[in-house]
């Protein structure tokens, strides 16, 4: 498997991202919405007020408090790039231009190949905005009742919508283990941590005990080829020669995820220095601080007791690796 270089993870994300206007930290692209895209358990989107689209049986989609089944939505790519909207019975989502309205309506209709069923899309941080073929962003609206239409040329609050996973309840993702590849790769150099001395002026042997805490910290970082875990946390650990490493997908479906890792060891060694001797110990570890290296994870789904799916999932690691942590202890007479 390719190991990405770190300095190009980034990029690599999500290329071709540009600013919107004067709304900073709005990019164009999918993001989060991604995780979702043609995924058998759809997507809710949750509004600015914390309740969520709904489709039922009126012609309008209506703000709704709980996530129940019609607020289950589909997602697909277009050819042209830009993203349909379907509602739990396949119907379409398009603003309609209505001459009562101030706005557009969005309602469902039959799919078509017109342009007013295709939305650009949009994120900031982990929420989305859908732009419609009449460059209007879709908005919570509200008058009699909360209700979804395309109405404003920039986007404020009330047009980000947080994407969650469709079905209720969802699934339970969790990474089962983590497979390191190409482990060759990493190439651990020895270093000195810490120096002890111990002299022994008396006339007989003596017993010294030579104790070091190692607590050093290490910021890991984490890219995963694709996003897969439909905004659920869940972890792993694997272990590379003496280090315990962890795997995390997050809430946010990040792609890219830095965290710190706190290690711990303990070493004591009794060592017998001679008469009129000097002891000299180096505690030493081999490591390597910015190891790279690509995985496999296996992942479970499991939707009911008899839908359980297993799926493998890739990705790069890069952090602290270390091995061989000892005490080397040199004596030299007075």
């Amino acid at each position: 498997m390719l190991v990405w270089p770190f300095s190009l993870f980034l990029s690599c994300i999500a290329p071709g991202l540009v600013l919107v206007g004067s709304e900073r930290g709005l990019r164009k692209g999918l993001g989060q919405l991604e995780a979702y895209l043609d995924m058998e358990e759809g997507v809710a989107f949750q509004m600015d007020n914390g309740m969520y689209w709904g489709s039922d049986e009126d012609v309008c989609i209506k703000g709704v408090h709980e996530k129940v089944a019609l607020c289950k939505f589909h997602i697909s790519r277009l050819p042209s790039g830009k993203v349909c909207i379907r509602n739990w019975k396949g119907l379409c989502l398009a603003p309609m231009d209505l001459s009562s309205e101030i706005d557009y309506p969005i309602q469902p209709v039959l799919f078509s190949n017109k342009p007013y069923v295709e939305y650009d899309v949009f994120w900031k941080d982990n929420h989305v905005a859908f732009k419609a073929y009449n460059g209007l962003f879709l908005v919570r609206t509200c008058r009699v009742y909360h209700t979804l239409a395309a109405a404003k040329f920039h986007p404020d609050v009330t047009c980000y919508f947080q994407p969650l996973v469709g079905d209720h309840p969802p699934p339970a993702i969790e990474i089962m283990s983590v497979v390191p590849c190409d482990v060759s790769s990493v190439t651990c150099s020895p270093y000195i941590l810490e120096e002890q001395v111990y002299v022994n002026h008396e006339k007989v042997p003596v017993t010294h005990t030579f104790v070091m805490f190692w607590e050093p910290h290490s910021t890991d970082h984490i890219i995963w080829t694709r996003m897969w875990g439909l905004g659920m946390h869940t972890s792993c650990t694997f272990t590379i020669l003496d280090t315990k490493c962890l795997i995390l997908y997050t809430e946010d479906n990040e792609q890219m995820i830095t965290f710190t890792r706190f290690i711990s060891e303990y070493l004591v060694k009794d060592v017998v220095v001679p008469p009129r001797t000097e002891a000299r110990a180096h505690f030493c570890v081999d490591m390597q601080s910015d190891a790279i290296l690509s995985f496999i994870a296996l992942v479970r789904k499991k939707r009911s007791v008899q839908d359980v799916t297993f799926f493998a999932v890739g990705g790069s690691w890069m952090g602290l690796i270390y091995s061989n942590f000892r005490v080397e202890v040199r004596f030299t007479d007075l």
